[in-house]
Order: C-alpha cells, then sequence, then structure tokens
C-alpha cells in the first residue's frame, strides 16, 4: 500500500506529464485536476469504490494537499482562502495556475514525507 507522500509524488507527476487543468476530474491519461490526478494516483482510475482502505488514502492525500495550499497561502499573503473548502474549491478557483498547484504538491510532499528522506530522494525514486 503506498503512503501519503507516494501518491502526491505519483500525482505530480502525472500532472506534469499529462497537463492540468479545471473544473471536471479529467481523464486517466490526459489532462485532469488534482482531485482526479489523486484519485488516479491511489487506484488508477477516477472513481474510488466504497469505503475502502483506497478512499481513506485518497482522503489523506486530499488533506495534506489542502492544507498545504493553505499554507502556501497564508505564507505569501498573496491570496484569499474564504471559500475553499476542499481540493476541488482551492483547484478550480478563478486565477489558479498550474505554478501554484504544484507549488502545494511540492509543500504537501515535504509535509508528509518520513524524516529518513530528502524531497530530491523521493522524486528521484518516482519520476
Amino acid at each position: 500500500m503506498k503512503q501519503v507522500h507516494e501518491v502526491l509524488i505519483d500525482a505530480l507527476k502525472d500532472l506534469r506529464a499529462n497537463g492540468w487543468i479545471k473544473g471536471d476530474l479529467g481523464s486517466i491519461n490526459g489532462p485532469k485536476c488534482a482531485s482526479g490526478a489523486l484519485r488516479v494516483a491511489v487506484c488508477g482510475q477516477m472513481s474510488i469504490p466504497g469505503i475502502t482502505v483506497e478512499e481513506q488514502l485518497f482522503q489523506a492525500s486530499r488533506t495534506a494537499l489542502l492544507r498545504a495550499a493553505v499554507e502556501d497561502s497564508l505564507s505569501e499573503g498573496t491570496e484569499d482562502i474564504r471559500g475553499v473548502y476542499n481540493v476541488p474549491t482551492w483547484n478550480d478557483k478563478d486565477g489558479r495556475t498550474f505554478e501554484e498547484v504544484e507549488s502545494a504538491f511540492e509543500r504537501a510532499i515535504l509535509n508528509t514525507l518520513p524524516i529518513e528522506l530528502s524531497f530530491e530522494e523521493a522524486l528521484k525514486e518516482t519520476i
């Protein structure tokens, strides 16, 4: 079973390779939103069946990403985070850029890495 940081790395790798979109989950082999990329990274498909270990891993990964997005916004003081309640509302916010999405994924990866693994080592293993 994957760890949260591995899901985040795989999702970021997918977004970089296949593209990022707003307003739709996307497709397995094409561009997708942040939630779509997390879904594919968890179980290789856009739907996650029922209450399973995969669903718990997906929710933990989304929580880590949203926390990182809020941390980025607060540390930079560049964004009003009112009305951002979950990953889809954050992803689809007017003016959102892929660079902001990448930054949030990178921060989330750093926040969830095991202490003995560096960011560069983690990315090297999967990208």
